[in-house]
This record gives C-alpha cells, sequence and structure tokens, in this order.
C-alpha cells in the first residue's frame, strides 16, 4: 500500500531529470503500470520500498514562450497484488511548474 499518492515538485527545468518517490509499506508483484506520457519511466525500489518516477519535462511550448513556464500534471497508474493476493490499483500524481 502507497504512503503518500501525490506530490508537487514546485519549479522544475524543462530537460531536467527528476526522481520523484512514493514510499510504501508493502507492494507485491508489479502487474502494469501506465503513464500519461511517455516523459516518465517507473522503478520499484524494494530496497527502500519506493516507487520511483523517474521525470525528464519537455521544453516550455512556443505559444508559451512569453510566460516562460507551464503547469505539468501527470499521473501514473499502477497495479499490483497485495498482501492477501487481491490486486490493487492506485493512481500516482505529482505536478511541477515547468520553465526554462
Amino acid at each position: 500500500m502507497l504512503l503518500r499518492n501525490s506530490i508537487d515538485l514546485g519549479h522544475v527545468r524543462a530537460g531536467q531529470t527528476i526522481h520523484v518517490k512514493f514510499p510504501y509499506d508493502y507492494m507485491g508483484e508489479i502487474l502494469d503500470v501506465k503513464s500519461t506520457c511517455d516523459c516518465a519511466t517507473v522503478y520499484n525500489d524494494t530496497a527502500s520500498h519506493e516507487i520511483v518516477i523517474t521525470y525528464k519535462p519537455n521544453s516550455v511550448p512556443k505559444q508559451l514562450m512569453v510566460q516562460g513556464w507551464y503547469k505539468a500534471n501527470k499521473t501514473v497508474t499502477i497495479q499490483y497484488t497485495s498482501q492477501d493476493g487481491t490486486t490493487v490499483t492506485e493512481e500516482l500524481k505529482f505536478t511541477a511548474r515547468v520553465g526554462r
């Protein structure tokens, strides 16, 4: 079971690699992982009991260059087996203000 399912990363630079960590107390076999973008990959660090999402935000879109930033809202859906063997689906959400 995840101990937290959302994180606000604050301001991050476009192209910067960030490791977003979601701690858990128990997680069996990971059955499926889906992300809202290809800018995020998921790793289960069993030694530290954390789901680690490596996030590399895209550059600021041309239409937002004057503003200089954009709000990123990302979701990773993870499906795993619980301690009693049932299948659990949880959403991990993180937001960031991505700028130059």
